[in-house]
């Protein structure tokens, strides 16, 4: 897929601006774009993260656990690109949105909503994340 032009960026703040605010929220908040996952709270210490793999995933198959996103935080993606606009400690995984694989398959996202939701409103289909495989063990002990 190529990326997107200038224009392609404009159009999609555009849309992201006039989004209806999201349903029980504040004028800050827009529905997340993704399919929601409710029965996942799932914990995962730096030390699994250190066995995340890069992978594609298609966008539209990922799971969010938040039904919303925070608009300007989007904006903020969509004027950067889609890119990492975290400015902690340089560490690696932040380069890459984090999703978690879980035993049946679901790619849920840790970390990225907003960078996920500004590629998904640019029209982007795939990103590259890391993704950390659990077994049945890991869901049922966290």
């Amino acid at each position: 897929m190529t990326a997107p032009t200038p224009e392609d960026t404009a159009a999609a703040i555009e849309h992201v601006r006039a989004m209806p605010t999201w349903v029980g929220g504040d004028a800050h908040h827009i529905a997340s774009p993704f399919k929601q996952i409710d029965d996942a709270f799932i914990v995962i210490t730096d030390v699994h993260w250190g066995k995340a793999k890069l992978r594609r995933v298609n966008i539209d198959e990922i799971y969010s656990t938040s039904p919303r996103c925070d608009r300007d935080n989007v904006i903020l993606h969509l004027e950067n690109g889609g890119t990492s606009v975290y400015k902690g400690d340089g560490e690696r995984l932040h380069d890459a949105p984090r999703l978690i694989q879980t035993a049946d398959g679901d790619l849920i996202i840790a970390d990225g909503h907003h960078r996920l939701a500004a590629d998904y409103w640019l029209g982007l289909t795939e990103q590259v994340c890391y993704v950390l495989r659990l077994d049945k063990k890991d869901e049922e002990h966290g």
